[in-house]
């Protein structure tokens, strides 16, 4: 029985530990992924191939700031 209590706080202490990191980590991807759409280089290849933008009613969408 002690095992299982100890297996279970240990589960629940990582869980609660790596899901904010998670969310740290997360947030950066965003941050890095709308610098990276935003640059004028991938702008003006994207012109050139004729890609437009997709309106998006998302308010996590990086996209729709």
């Amino acid at each position: 029985m002690r095992f299982l209590t100890g297996l279970a706080i240990g589960g629940a202490v990582g869980y609660v530990m790596g899901s904010k990191a998670g969310r740290e980590q997360y947030d950066r991807l965003v941050e890095m992924a709308a610098d990276v759409l935003s640059d004028e280089t991938i702008a003006s290849v994207k012109a050139t191939l004729g890609l437009s933008e997709v309106d998006s009613d998302d308010p996590t969408d990086p996209a729709a700031d």
